[in-house]
């Protein structure tokens, strides 16, 4: 396995108002459609019910393979054997791993899979464990994970190690600076040590989670170089991290905006980094979240307050992270018919929802814009879950419980995952 492989790359969060069609603007489907309202009928779930729209990943990974810098999945946003399945068979083989356990659950799909440990803090015992396995490249932003990376492979030649460096991540929803990453003096000597000990070296750093300014990734990389410059050291990688957003509503950033802007930062800074460094990336939310949906049925209505039959502690914690952005709809009525979409006046109101569980921050004030007749029983179809819900779920209280289902659609966007069309 190697390192990576070699690529030639030389905010604001508007509220809804009532009566709002959600999505106004975005060219990707989303949900279950009518699959998945068959499956409520016939077989609803005690919980909430997951859905993954395998037409929608294919569409999300082929964009990442022909946008971004080598790929390497961020397995933390999705891990599931389907998603990982999927990811396989799509061409998509490299992998951003955090711990054993996600490296195993690759190995368990892909055991070829190349993997790099990315987590900047490890035990020896992870290292050495992770590197018979077949891992060779490993992130580090200490002295301290030098040491242990070090001491745990002594033919640490045959390795990669990168450092990861602290950026801005002010154009991130969601800020990941306080706990990784070396200062400016930090990094050059890191990357000056790790070169006296003959290690090939690299350079790693994140944005933040849905970075929703590409010329973030042009700082990121300008700070890179100046490190570089300021260490004279050879560089053999430059991971140019994870935070490409999710098509969230109002968040309707192209991945080909981001991969424009990596490659014109890489292209300034060429002399710099000079011409045989291979360039590579950490997509996750991007690639999975649109791709999933949650069902929830209504267990109450208290005015304009929605309690859920699952939450924050369940599939629903995306929505406690990202105010307000996720669309939704309702699929099916208490009836036990779909809504009746041939007519036309049904006013929407504003609500916010609750999850199930005794904890009072079990709650999204939204707003959400929803039909003003929504009813205990009704079932709500929420998107843009197909990143983290599955991962954080827990069984607090006694909720959480879950389904799991996939949809195929046609390749038509007119096809029933299409919210006219349910």
């Amino acid at each position: 396995m190697h390192a990576a492989h070699s690529n030639n790359i030389g905010n604001s969060f508007p509220g809804p108002v009532a009566g709002e069609k959600l999505f106004p603007a975005t060219d990707l489907v989303w949900g279950g459609g009518r699959a998945l309202v068959e499956r409520l009928v016939t077989d609803p779930p005690a919980g909430a019910l997951y859905c993954l729209n395998l037409r929608v990943l294919s569409e999300l990974v082929h964009s990442a393979l022909k946008t971004l810098p080598t790929p390497y999945y961020a397995v933390k946003a999705n891990s599931h054997p389907c998603i990982l399945e999927e990811m396989a068979r799509l061409g998509l083989t490299r992998f951003d791993i955090a711990s054993l356990e996600e490296l195993t659950a690759v190995q368990a799909i892909l055991p070829d899979a190349t993997c790099a440990f990315m987590n900047p803090i490890k035990s020896v015992q992870e290292i050495r464990t992770a590197h018979h396995l077949g891992v060779n490249a490993f992130a580090l932003d200490s002295m301290a994970e030098m040491e242990r990376l070090l001491k745990a492979l002594p033919e640490s030649s045959r390795c990669t190690f990168l450092v990861r460096i602290a950026v801005n991540q002010a154009d991130a929803a969601y800020n990941m600076s306080g706990k990784f990453g070396a200062t400016r003096e930090e990094s050059v000597a890191l990357l000056r040590q790790l070169a006296a000990h003959g290690v090939a070296t690299g350079i790693t750093f994140h944005v933040g989670s849905q970075c929703l300014d590409p010329s973030a990734y042009d700082k990121a990389i300008t700070e890179a170089s100046r490190i570089l410059k300021a260490a004279a050291t050879p560089l053999t990688v430059l991971d140019v991290g994870g935070g490409f957003p999710a098509r969230h509503r109002h968040t309707l950033s192209h991945l080909e905006w981001y991969g424009k802007a990596i490659r014109k930062a890489l292209d300034r800074h060429k002399v710099t980094f000079g011409p045989a460094l291979t360039v590579q990336s950490e997509p996750g939310r991007c690639l999975v979240a649109h791709a999933g949906s949650v069902a929830v049925q209504i267990k109450a209505r208290k005015q304009n307050l929605l309690v859920l039959s699952d939450g924050r502690h369940g599939l629903l914690s995306d929505l406690w992270w990202m105010h307000g952005l996720h669309p939704m709809r309702r699929i099916l009525c208490h009836t036990g018919h779909p809504p009746d979409r041939t007519t036309t006046g049904n006013p929407y109101s504003l609500f916010q929802l609750a999850g199930p569980t005794c904890d009072s921050h079990d709650f999204f004030p939204g707003p959400y814009s929803l039909p003003h007749d929504m009813a205990e029983g009704d079932w709500l179809e929420i998107g843009c879950l197909g990143a983290y819900c599955l991962e954080l779920a827990t069984r607090f209280n006694g909720y959480g419980s879950h389904q799991f289902m996939t949809v195929t659609p046609p390749n038509d966007h007119n096809h029933p995952a299409d919210p006219e069309n349910i």
